[in-house]
Parts: C-alpha cells; structure tokens; sequence
C-alpha cells in the first residue's frame, strides 16, 4: 500500500507542468493583453512558475519548451528589470504576421522605462509573450 501511494504522488508530481484547463494556472492566456498584464504580475511578485506560463512560443509555456535551468537564469534577469511600483499598459496593435504587440510603462521608484512585447498565439488559442525589447529597462536593471 505504502508503494502505490508513493508511486501516484510520482504521477501527480510528474503531471504537475501538463496544464490544460483554463484557469489562472493555465500556460498562456486568453487575449495577448491578459499575457502582459500576467508577465508584469509575475515580474512584480517574483512568481518563477507562474511567469513560466506566460512567457512562451507558438510552441506554448516556456516551462515546458526551454530546459529548466535556462529558464530560471532567463527569468531571474527579467524579475529585475521587470520589477515595478507601477506599471500602465497601452495599446494593442495586430501584425502581419498573426502577432500582436503592445506597449507597457513600469515605473520603479524614480525610474521609468516604456518597452514593446511581441505576443503570440500558441496551442489551444493561448497568448503568450514571447518577447520585449530590452534596451529600455537597462537602467531599472542596473539599479539597487
């Protein structure tokens, strides 16, 4: 008995990544706004699993498309510079190519940084960003 128990709390464990209901845990989101507004929630709480929902490709959640220490060294980075007091998202605008893009502003303490993500639609019709320019948030990166 004591070995079936161990064993379906290995199934349940190795089940724990493969999310496919809808819910907040859910990879991605259901409109390219909902996956910023969830990257700079994560950012700001320091959520490691949950930014790794959000943050993917076509392909879906990063968690479960880059290997897992990857991952975590690129989360790190972003956690920093995307930590904010305040942040003020903008507009949506439709690419060519099926993508969306939209502005956001994050405010952290007397810093202010204003940078573009690029959101795509993976399976099960689930937004996720799959990047932002950089080069704006280096003083909110660099600071203490």
């Amino acid at each position: 008995m004591k070995k079936l128990a161990i064993a379906a709390l290995l199934v349940v464990a190795g089940c724990r990544g493969q999310t496919t209901t809808a819910g907040p845990r859910a990879g991605g989101a259901s409109t390219a706004r909902e996956a910023v507004e969830r990257f700079l929630a994560t950012a700001k709480s320091q959520d490691y699993d949950g930014m790794g929902l959000v943050f993917g490709s076509k392909a879906g959640p990063a968690r479960a498309t880059i290997e897992h220490v990857e991952l975590q060294k690129r989360q790190f980075i972003f956690m920093r510079c995307f930590r904010h007091d305040r942040s003020q998202i903008g507009r949506e605008t439709g690419k060519p190519t099926g993508e969306r893009s939209i502005g956001a502003q994050v405010w952290y303490k007397d810093l202010t940084a204003m940078t573009n993500f690029t959101l795509v639609q993976g399976p099960n019709e689930r937004w996720y960003v799959e990047q932002f320019e950089p080069d704006p948030l280096q003083r909110i990166c660099a600071s203490l």
